[in-house]
């Protein structure tokens, strides 16, 4: 939109702040090249086969095959029922952050994170089916 405006028609450089808490107030440290990565997100939803915690052989833990799966930082691990401890739930959901310096090492991480992601889920598939 800022693009389309022209807003940024005469504008020769623009320049990026980040609160970080280690330099005291009133510094701005500076160097040449990149200093923060770039980031992408993920969000996989692991399915198992739900089921009383009691006879977990009759069930497929989605929460063990997501355990499993993880390649990289979760800051989501979500999974089962708000009131029911001792089920095992059909599903779970994982999700976080990836970050790099360049757009083709994001590109390549998001790649390997898909590639992860399915074959563990193709392997704890056989595994569970064989």
């Amino acid at each position: 939109m800022m693009l389309e405006a022209r807003i940024l028609e005469n504008v020769d450089a623009i320049f990026g702040l980040h609160v970080l808490s280690r330099f005291p107030i009133g510094i701005v440290p500076n160097k040449s090249g990149p200093i923060l990565a770039r980031s992408g997100f993920f969000e996989a939803v692991i399915s198992g086969k739900r089921g009383h915690a009691a006879i977990p052989q009759h069930t497929i833990n989605p929460i063990l095959a997501a355990a499993n799966i993880i390649v990289v930082t979760v800051a989501k691990f979500q999974g089962g029922g708000a009131f029911a401890f001792n089920v095992i739930p059909d599903s779970v959901t994982i999700g976080g952050t990836f970050r790099a310096f360049s757009k083709e090492s994001l590109m390549q991480l998001k790649q390997r994170i898909e590639e992860v992601q399915l074959l563990k889920t193709a392997n704890l598939h056989a595994l569970y089916f064989s």
